[in-house]
């Protein structure tokens, strides 16, 4: 009877290591699925994000094509007016050219040294 006993209670603590191993692997297991919840919800976060910053980027995009295409439509009659053409071909003054070529000072002021 004792050897009973005692064979009972060696296989009841092996058990109860057995278990507390297996308690032991199974909060890891949910841990890790707790984690990979918690990145797949940023991850779903993220994507409606980019998804909104897509949408928006396409919109921008649109907008700057039609105003390209309006941009170029004007351009093209332009480039065949007469009083366009021949506002363009007049002579620019020689201080407004200076001033649009990034020269601020006149000839008469480089003429005098400090």
């Amino acid at each position: 009877m004792w050897a009973m006993k005692r064979e009972l209670s060696i296989r009841l603590d092996a058990t109860e290591k057995q278990s507390e191993y297996f308690s032991e692997r199974l909060q890891i297991a949910r841990d890790y699925i707790e984690t990979q919840h918690k990145t797949i919800e940023e991850m779903r976060d993220t994507m409606k994000r980019n998804e909104n910053a897509l949408s928006k980027l396409s919109r921008t995009v649109q907008h700057a094509n039609e105003s390209d295409a309006e941009f170029r439509k004007e351009y093209e009659k332009l480039k065949s007016n007469r009083e366009t053409l021949d506002f363009l071909n007049t002579r620019v003054p020689d201080d407004v050219a200076r001033l649009l070529n990034g020269v601020a000072q006149t000839p008469a002021a480089n003429d005098n040294p400090r």
